[in-house]
């Protein structure tokens, strides 16, 4: 663990970016909690204040533990990225679980259960 003392952990950066999923809009970004967890916010488009929806994910980043990536750790290595077709996955299953969101709609924190159906949390 000494050598974990002089490790300066860098955050990752947070980016904004739009997809389109059954012909609408979406803008979604990923904010870090914690080092192996991130926020996913999904807004509806034009209504950056309000997220529709906020889940929390896993992310095994594996530097955090791992360190360099050798022959006898690789094993260790599981890179788990939220790609935007994860996204859209959500969006959808969205969709179909809670509907189109209507004007003044309130933000959606969701989990996925055992299941592997989005539910309200």
């Amino acid at each position: 663990m000494a050598a974990l003392e002089n490790t300066r952990v860098v955050g990752m950066k947070s980016k904004i970016r739009n997809i389109f999923v059954k012909d609408r809009e979406f803008t979604w970004s990923i904010t870090e909690i914690d080092w192996d967890k991130v926020l996913l916010k999904i807004w509806i488009s034009g209504h950056k204040r309000n997220p529709w929806i906020t889940i929390n994910r896993d992310f095994h980043n594996p530097w955090y533990l791992i360190g360099q990536v050798k022959e006898e750790n690789i094993d260790n290595l599981k890179l788990n990225p939220i790609t935007p077709k994860n996204v859209a996955s959500i969006i959808e299953l969205a969709l179909v679980e809670f509907g189109e969101p209507k004007e003044g709609f309130k933000q959606m924190h969701v989990a996925f259960n055992d299941l592997g159906k989005l539910v309200k949390c």
